[in-house]
């Protein structure tokens, strides 16, 4: 479920070797390091990024679509105990009316085309209802306006604790009028800006004293729905650990209440080293995902095909199951993750050597996770992605449910392009390219 800003966080305390080797591809990709106002100037040096489209190839013709859209649509909902039950299988498109992304993007920003400008570690995507956005970019403190096209419209931040600014720019989310919220985690306090990108107001927020969660959306009244991940608890030992942690309602100017305590964090590796633990998500293990909606939140542990909604102080109300087959992890992937791993240390002999213990102890699953990153697209529907290790391009088969719960069908997502937003008729996102270097990409959904 981890938002990458989360992920920052979460290896705070994780010592130094396996944050600068295992996870330093994940946390420069995601996180974009420490917040610099020097890395794109606090003079809004990203706002001059370029917004010419790539040439990507066209996708040829995928020859399973007509096999995946042919199975019969199944669906079922009954009502036990206040909570519905929702159970579907097959697809409810066709090949001809299955949902297709176009090709060639809306718009593509920075990347290697603009080295001095470029948006590498953007964190959340924010979709305007005019179909422009907003991007967080972490690096410069800085959160950036587009218009649909991809244009530049205009920045607001800098660094500083004056109002805002940043010290750390950490998760953005939307509110209601296309005006944008922006946590800052270091000194704990919220700003909020307008479509214009004008400074609005700011307000205290507890975040440490409520466990520094991952904030996943605005609830109607204003509060922020979040959720603790994964700590390094008292008691616990070498091995796979699955902590149990609870979402958390922050409210504006100070305060917080706990909603529940039985959902699972993602499965974590630990190793002894030194005098403590240290470790990270445990690759191709059971990994926790949440997609937030206006007033509550769906939650995947990635055990089964299976997934609970819930409202925003933990009430059950909806299990969503789908006929799934568990994917076998070959030995293949597993040996390319061990590679790429390794690769993020070449050249530091220590390192390598740490790295190379590590690895040969992990224990790996024989199946990967059913779940990967969700999320909620403007019409309520659900979106699901395939579980893949840090080590492993993004993209791939989107499974979609309706509002109802019901499988409408899978998505082919462009390989290499991570989902950060869902709008109307387009989706927000960061594309990777063969050098790791990222570009902010927007594409056409055709619905």
């Amino acid at each position: 479920m981890k938002s990458h800003a989360l992920r920052c966080r979460k290896y705070s305390s994780v010592s130094p070797l396996l944050l600068a080797a295992i996870l330093s591809a994940s946390l420069v990709s995601g996180c974009g390091g420490d917040a610099d106002p020097a890395a794109a100037g606090a003079d809004g040096a990203a706002a001059q990024t370029s917004a010419t489209p790539v040439q990507s190839p066209a996708q040829a013709p995928d020859p399973d679509a007509a096999a995946r859209h042919s199975v019969p649509s199944e669906y079922s909902s009954r009502d036990s105990a206040g909570v519905q039950i929702i159970e579907t299988a097959g697809s409810a498109w066709t090949a001809e009316s299955v949902w297709t992304i176009d090709p060639q993007p809306i718009a593509d920003l920075g990347g290697s085309r603009a080295p001095g400008t470029a948006l590498h570690g953007a964190g959340r995507i924010v979709p305007l209802s005019d179909g422009g956005f907003a991007v967080a970019h972490r690096r410069g403190n800085q959160i950036v306006w587009f218009d649909a096209n991809g244009r530049f419209l205009h920045t607001a931040g800098r660094f500083g604790r004056s109002p805002g600014g940043f010290m750390i720019l950490g998760d953005v989310l939307a509110m209601p009028g296309d005006s944008v919220l922006a946590i800052d985690p270091e000194i704990e306090r919220l700003s909020v800006f307008g479509p214009d990108g004008e400074f609005a107001r700011l307000e205290s927020i507890d975040f440490v004293e409520a466990g520094s969660p991952s904030a996943l959306g605005v609830l109607p009244d204003g509060s922020i729905l979040g959720m603790r991940e994964f700590g390094f608890e008292d008691g616990m030992t070498a091995g796979v650990n699955r902590d149990t942690l609870p979402f958390v309602i922050l409210q504006p100017g100070g305060g917080y209440e706990n909603t529940a305590s039985a959902f699972p964090t993602s499965e974590h590796w630990l190793f002894n080293f030194g005098d403590g633990l240290a470790g990270g998500a445990l690759p191709f293990g059971s990994e926790s995902e949440v997609a937030a909606t206006a007033d509550g939140f769906w939650f995947g542990s990635g055990d089964a095909p299976t997934v609970t909604y819930q409202a925003a102080d933990g009430r059950l109300l909806k299990i969503l199951r789908w006929d799934s087959e568990p994917d076998s992890l070959p030995a293949e992937r597993v040996a390319a993750f061990k590679a790429a791993a390794m690769a993020t240390v070449a050249g530091n002999p220590p390192a390598v050597a740490e790295i190379r213990n590590f690895l040969q102890d992990m224990p790996f699953p024989a199946t990967s996770p059913y779940t990967g990153r969700m999320i909620v697209d403007p019409d309520g529907a659900l979106w699901i992605g395939p579980y893949r290790a840090w080590t492993e391009p993004a993209g791939g088969l989107w499974t979609v449910f309706d509002a109802d719960g019901r499988r409408l069908g899978m998505v082919d997502i462009p390989a290499g392009f991570e989902i950060r937003a869902i709008g109307p008729d387009r989706v927000y996102g960061v594309w990777t390219d063969d050098e790791r270097i990222e570009s902010v990409r927007v594409y056409a959904l055709n619905r």
